[in-house]
């Protein structure tokens, strides 16, 4: 089941339909990004009417959009064939769900205690924490395992400083500076062998804390921050075991071409790297530039 609203709510609609054929849903989507905030309230409030009839339900999607936090629903809290749940960002954190087989959870959060909440589920494997503004914090530190997690992202470092995920494989911190002693706590506290890290930001990365890590992925996105990293991979000796070097590269990012090169040849020097490049809006100019130079 799959339903875009692009303006208005029809009152009565589409919640009329709903009890006539969820049995049978597998997969839910629902795209409200276009309704204004009261009517995005309303829609999830309708969905109630399915609670506790959703036996084969197994994904949902909703994505209200950037309109700031809304009321949630229970309308998952029961629902025993649940795999994976994606409440896109703007979706506050405060729906019951049917937690016993998730083995895949995006969710918005606005207190620390939410990631308490989520480590102990049993059978996820991977996770997408976001923070809507900073976290309130708990009056005692907060410290929880998970020993299932293998994928990991978040745009809030301070997430990071709570969890200790020792069978970690994938991390990506997006949307923030990662602070390099809260990185550094992390991995050393998990122990876990870190195969990819995914960043846009990497002022506070260092790369040595990162010994395992066999594929970078760069989304270029503030120049003078990630130039920093590019400097750290010019040394050989930094991660020595990388076999894969992703950049994507926005169009501003062109006078910075000659960097991208020079970390390549270095890099060659000493072992083989596969590169992949994305250019933002095909801007052919940095592929141009990229081969001029070699």
């Amino acid at each position: 089941m799959a339903l875009t609203f692009k303006r208005t709510l029809t009152k009565g609609q589409p919640a009329g339909h709903f009890p006539q054929y969820c049995a049978r849903w597998r997969f839910m989507k629902i795209d409200a990004s276009g309704l204004p905030s009261r009517d995005v309230d309303a829609l999830l409030q309708q969905l109630s009417v399915v609670s506790r009839k959703l036996p084969l339900l197994e994904e949902v999607c909703i994505d209200v959009g950037t309109k700031g936090l809304l009321r949630s629903t229970d309308t998952f809290a029961v629902a025993d064939s649940l795999r994976r749940v994606d409440l896109r960002p703007s979706v506050l954190f405060q729906t019951p769900i049917d937690e016993r087989r998730l083995t895949h959870l995006s969710a918005t959060l606005t207190n620390i205690s939410d990631v308490e909440h989520i480590m102990p589920f049993p059978s996820i494997t991977e996770c997408h924490l976001s923070v809507y503004r900073p976290l309130f914090q708990s009056s005692s530190p907060i410290r929880v395992t998970n020993e299932r997690i293998i994928w990991f992202s978040t745009n809030d470092t301070q997430i990071l400083d709570t969890v200790t995920l020792p069978t970690l494989q994938t991390l990506r911190i997006a949307g923030c500076r990662a602070e390099s002693d809260v990185l550094t706590a992390f991995i050393l506290r998990s122990a876990c062998k870190l195969q990819s890290f995914v960043t846009d930001t990497s002022s506070g990365v260092r790369l040595d804390d990162l010994s395992s890590m066999k594929k970078l992925t760069v989304h270029v996105n503030q120049e003078n921050i990630v130039f920093s990293l590019f400097l750290q991979l010019m040394c050989p000796r930094t991660l020595p075991g990388l076999c894969e070097l992703a950049i994507t590269i926005p169009p501003n990012f062109v006078m910075y071409a000659k960097t991208v090169v020079d970390v390549l040849r270095k890099r060659m020097e000493t072992q083989a790297v596969s590169l992949m490049l994305v250019c933002a809006d095909h801007d052919s100019r940095i592929i141009k530039q990229l081969k001029h130079m070699g």
